[in-house]
């Protein structure tokens, strides 16, 4: 897999080559992912080396919100790369279901046969493990620069790295006439 990196307002608005950045595949539909961007940064490693006073604040802070910004981008993405991870997804949402229904049923019958219960909470713990690890290394990897200039686009596909390369001019910026999605 590759990585690009585009200006941000060409990722916001998607005006980017209507290739799949999965499978490198023409397309003209697209993605939108949301990123958080920001945050306390080297500012939490301070508070966790202060010690007890520090993790409260720490804990406080990320009850509250640390301010941090969402990032929305959307990519082309075609039909064949959703179709691919929707069984990942499906089994994601449902894994977490049925683990927090046999954890409440665990507690619900807690004298008698938890054990079952747990039994089941720690397979679907597993299979939600499992979709979510998947669906990490499948998925287009989105960051944003110090400068909040750029965005870097990681864990595409190669062909799709090449049709931003070829649409970027010399300032960094997609040129006005690449195919846009």
């Amino acid at each position: 897999m590759a990585s690009v990196t585009v200006f941000v307002d060409d990722a916001v608005r998607g005006h980017l080559p209507a290739v799949c950045a999965s499978t490198g595949e023409p397309t003209r539909s697209r993605m939108v992912i949301h990123t958080r961007v920001g945050g306390l940064g080297a500012a939490a490693w301070v508070l966790v080396i202060l010690g007890p006073p520090g993790w409260l604040a720490l804990l406080l802070l990320f009850a509250l919100g640390t301010g941090r910004e969402q990032l929305v981008v959307r990519i082309p993405y075609g039909d064949r790369a959703l179709d691919a991870e929707r069984p990942w997804r499906r089994l994601r949402w449902a894994s977490s279901v049925v683990c927090l229904a046999a954890v409440a049923l665990a507690v619900l019958r807690a004298p008698h046969s938890v054990l079952p219960w747990l039994a089941l909470a720690l397979v679907a713990l597993i299979a939600l493990f499992v979709a979510c690890t998947v669906l990490y290394f499948r998925s287009v990897d989105v960051s944003l620069d110090g400068s909040r200039r750029w965005v870097t686009l990681s864990n595409v596909h190669p062909s799709f790295a090449d049709a931003v390369a070829a649409a970027t001019n010399a300032s960094g910026r997609l040129m006005n006439d690449a195919p846009r999605v």
